[in-house]
């Protein structure tokens, strides 16, 4: 069976330009197989009139699953300084590629391929791209994730994890990175990588192997209490009691800044701990910004994402 695909690659060109390289690559490929899809679709409509109900209708769905990224890519590069020309660089050659002949059948199942990608079958980085370049999912971040963007992560018998098996669910656009500190399972960074905002998965030691009841946990929960948990900069808002796959714990919402080489970096972070046997699991959830800027309101935004990912918790070790 033939394959019609179009993706466009940059490389020696991208690399002169002022502007981040890993950024401008990836853009530059989701704006390339973009509109290499769509230009496939219409020499299929040409080609074959017949099919011409069922392109409108996939390209119709495309758009309307990924909000149109070639407008949303203007949007945001139109000012940035480098991107109009890599932009007619790559609309030239994608206008001189050239299919080789095609049957019917070739159109029709590069139509069915089309709807396998709406439902997320894209190469990575371009799926995280388009995803990262939705407004829609900027403004709701859950949506990604209720629209059935997402990955589990395992953590399949890993040491970190100190013995307890676990898998979560992670937006598809947060991209996932082993970490080298103590306790750290694992991170996952938004907009794949490019951003300050982060879910970490940690997994530690109750001091002197103790095993705390419902009632002892409750106690802990006070103002003076849930300080001590802290780093000792940090500013505590809220707290609370919470249960999750039958576990106890409590949820913390805090404000603290952290030196990261030469810059200070904001965060308003929100931490689940859960109490299992000797151990304590934490999904730390942290919004950041470099100026401090609207970290409240951003953390309002990012909250119901933060708290769909702590529900899609499933502790292994109690199914066994």
């Amino acid at each position: 069976m033939k394959k019609i695909a179009f993706l466009i690659f940059l490389t020696s060109y991208l690399f002169s330009l002022p502007v981040n390289k890993n950024t401008l690559l990836e853009i530059s490929r989701t704006y390339g197989y973009y509109q290499g899809q769509k230009q496939t679709l219409q020499k299929i409509k040409e080609k074959y009139p017949s099919l011409s109900h069922q392109v409108d209708k996939i390209q119709k769905e495309f758009d309307l699953s990924f909000n149109n990224p070639t407008s949303n890519i203007d949007k945001l590069f139109g000012n940035a300084k480098g991107w109009q020309e890599v932009k007619k660089k790559l609309n030239r050659e994608i206008q001189q590629q050239k299919l080789s002949s095609f049957s019917y059948e070739d159109g029709v199942n590069f139509i069915e391929e089309v709807k396998q990608r709406i439902k997320g079958e894209i190469d990575s980085p371009v799926l995280e791209t388009l995803l990262m370049l939705n407004p829609n999912y900027e403004k709701n971040p859950e949506q990604e994730f209720y629209y059935g963007f997402k990955k589990k992560f395992r953590t399949n018998h890993s040491p970190k994890t100190k013995g307890v098996d676990f898998s979560i669910d992670i937006p598809m656009s947060w991209l996932s990175k082993e970490a080298y500190r103590p306790n750290i399972v694992q991170k996952f960074i938004a907009q794949n990588g490019h951003s300050p905002d982060m879910i970490m998965l940690l997994v530690k030691n109750i001091p002197n192997g103790e095993q705390l009841s419902k009632n002892e946990i409750k106690s802990i929960i006070n103002k003076k209490d849930m300080k001590l948990f802290l780093p000792s900069n940090a500013i505590l808002k809220e707290f609370g009691y919470i249960e999750l796959e039958g576990l106890s714990g409590y949820w913390q919402q805090y404000a603290v800044s952290t030196q990261r080489v030469m810059q200070t970096i904001s965060m308003e972070t929100l931490v689940y701990t859960l109490f299992y046997q000797d151990k304590m699991i934490q999904i730390q959830c942290s919004v950041g910004d470099f100026k401090n800027r609207g970290l409240e309101q951003k953390m309002k935004r990012f909250k119901p994402l933060f708290q769909a990912v702590a529900n899609s918790l499933v502790l292994d070790n109690i199914y066994k």
